[in-house]
């Protein structure tokens, strides 16, 4: 008895161990495949966003940078027009008072001092004249005449009556000019405020600033775009054209059969009495020197039937190197001929 309760006690520990190792292992591999899989699908769903997001990113941009401008552009000049329209009743209230002001203040300007005419003497008496005091500094005095013109003398040289009146009218004048000046730096005050208040009032009468729209910056922004465009699309265009000239105007000057170059218009043919030849240049603009090179001429009668060949060939010509060719008809007479074959090794 004794021996199968201790059986049966172990077979339990092993029942508990099981489970234990069953529910500490088991939860592993079921819950790594998911956390994989997640993990997997994060990064796909992201890079398959990234290309629509990025579509018109430079004119969105463009768009967003604008409009931003604009915003804070009517936002200070909505906010300035708002303040001086709420300010337009005191504007109106000062302006009308500082056109009183104005008013009372025209009637305050002074009066210069009126001179009579007179006899006017030099002390020696070879001067006497009739005629008003217009200004004097207590030294001369400047005088106008019954014609009108004005005559400076100097104080020193008239009588003492005329002495004594120059020195009265200096004293008036002096007083009147600095009553002038003040009136009129007075004046200049109220008029800088009339001109400030009518600003205002301007200001406040103007159109209420509208806010900008984004669809029709985004229609400016489309607009620049598509002229831009058009604009590289043409400096393509001549610049391809110019590119075309210039090869076409290089093709009729040079053949070129890789790197080594026949210059056209060097090329002329002659017959005489054993043959021909037909001479020209070739360049080599390889980067390297060519142990042997051959230049081959298609000779044709005058019916343009083919009759031979003509070549040359030259050994050992060195890169940059021009060849001079002079390649014989061998004996045969031709009418025209034509470039067949250049090579090079």
């Amino acid at each position: 008895m004794k021996i199968l309760a201790i059986l049966a006690a172990l077979f339990m520990i092993c029942i508990v161990l099981c489970c234990g190792i069953g529910a500490f292992l088991g939860p592993t591999p079921s819950t790594s495949p998911s956390t994989s899989s997640t993990a997997a699908t994060s990064p796909t769903t992201t890079a398959s966003s990234s290309p629509n997001a990025g579509t018109g990113s430079s004119s969105n941009s463009e768009v967003d940078r604008l409009f931003a401008a604009q915003q804070k552009e009517y936002e200070t000049q909505h906010q300035a027009w708002k303040n001086a329209n709420d300010a337009r009743s005191d504007a109106e209230l000062e302006l009308a008072r500082i056109e009183k002001e104005v008013a009372l203040l025209a009637k305050e300007k002074p009066t210069p001092p009126a001179f009579e005419s007179r006899e006017w003497a030099t002390v020696v008496g070879n001067y006497k004249t009739e005629a008003v005091l217009v200004d004097t500094d207590n030294s001369t005095a400047t005088l106008r005449k019954p014609d009108g013109k004005p005559v400076t003398v100097p104080k020193d040289k008239l009588i003492a009556e005329s002495r004594i009146y120059i020195d009265k009218a200096f004293s008036q004048l002096s007083e009147y000019k600095k009553q002038f000046a003040d009136w009129a730096e007075r004046s200049t005050k109220l008029e800088a405020k009339r001109d400030a208040e009518d600003q205002r009032i301007v200001s406040a009468n103007k159109p209420e600033p509208q806010p900008p729209s984004r669809e029709a910056i985004a229609a400016e922004v489309a607009e620049m775009n598509a002229k831009k465009r058009e604009e590289q699309m043409a400096a393509k265009a001549e610049a391809d054209r110019r590119a075309a000239a210039i090869a076409a105007a290089k093709a009729e000057e040079e053949l070129d059969v890789n790197g080594l170059v026949l210059m056209r218009k060097t090329v002329s043919g002659s017959t005489g009495d054993f043959g021909g030849s037909i001479t020209g240049v070739v360049v080599n603009r390889r980067s390297r020197k060519l142990n042997y090179a051959q230049i081959t001429f298609n000779l044709y009668d005058e019916s343009g039937a083919q009759v031979g060949s003509a070549m040359a060939n030259i050994n050992g010509l060195e890169p940059g190197g021009k060849w001079k060719f002079d390649a014989n008809s061998f004996g045969k007479d031709f009418s025209t001929y034509k470039f067949s074959e250049l090579t090079g090794f």
